[in-house]
């Protein structure tokens, strides 16, 4: 074989090679890019649901203050109640 045919198959091979470890790199750099979307999916779900919970916990928290507030005027208005009472009838006594 000629020198000539020599160095063209040794370019050949080089650049099979070549193209080779660019299709390897470009196959990583895709598998990368699917990992990356994956990752980004699942942090986006998993803020939404923190977000989710945390409204309804807000909710619940917000729920649970109105009833408080409810239960504190009522308990006020009885007493209220009871001070008029007592008030009439010590009224009653001292008149």
């Amino acid at each position: 074989m000629a020198d000539n045919e020599k160095m063209l198959l040794t370019k050949a091979s080089l650049d099979q090679k070549k193209a080779a470890g660019a299709k390897a790199n470009s196959t990583m750099a895709a598998t990368k890019l699917a990992v990356a979307k994956a990752n980004s999916t699942r942090s986006t779900a998993s803020a939404l649901a923190k977000t989710t919970m945390a409204t309804a916990k807000a909710a619940v928290t917000k729920a649970s203050s109105t009833m408080a507030t409810a239960s504190a005027v009522a308990k006020a208005k009885i007493s209220q109640q009871k001070a008029n009472v007592m008030l009439g009838e010590i009224k009653k006594a001292t008149a």
